[in-house]
């Protein structure tokens, strides 16, 4: 059985050339990808106490979460891109690059933190636009 560390798992931001080149965020303590599908109920009378549904389009939503460096390019591109509305593109590495899912996200929320006698940390949250590819290398 083949296990991934938790570091292995990366949140990369596109820089928005062509070709494209993703950067790791830097500062990055915790990352999360949660999948999900929306409910299409199709409960009836016939059902009786329980109610019935079908899976309907389906979500990826990121989490990142880190220590802010404003050295970092991609932390700053992606508070310019939030402010601005835009889309950006992500890729999710797991397992030193064994597997990649990349594609389009909105950026829903973008926060800072300060604590008193702690560094500064970032919060973004993500929801995909469309379809992400998926890669697996061998």
């Amino acid at each position: 059985m083949a296990f991934s560390k938790g570091s292995d798992f990366i949140v990369k931001v596109g820089n928005g050339a062509t070709p494209e080149v993703f950067t790791a965020l830097a500062g990055q303590v915790s990352a999360n990808v949660s999948s999900s599908a929306d409910r299409i109920d199709t409960s009836n009378k016939a059902d009786g106490a329980y109610g019935s549904s079908l899976a309907g389009k389906l979500n990826v939503s990121v989490s990142v979460s880190g220590i802010t460096d404003w050295d970092d390019d991609m932390l700053q591109r992606i508070e310019s891109q939030y402010t601005a509305r835009n889309r950006i593109n992500l890729e999710i590495t797991q397992s030193t690059g064994a597997r990649k899912e990349a594609g389009a996200f909105a950026i829903l929320s973008f926060e800072l933190t300060g604590d008193d006698n702690d560094v500064q940390k970032y919060s973004v949250n993500f929801q995909s636009v469309g379809a992400l590819t998926i890669t697996q290398n061998a």
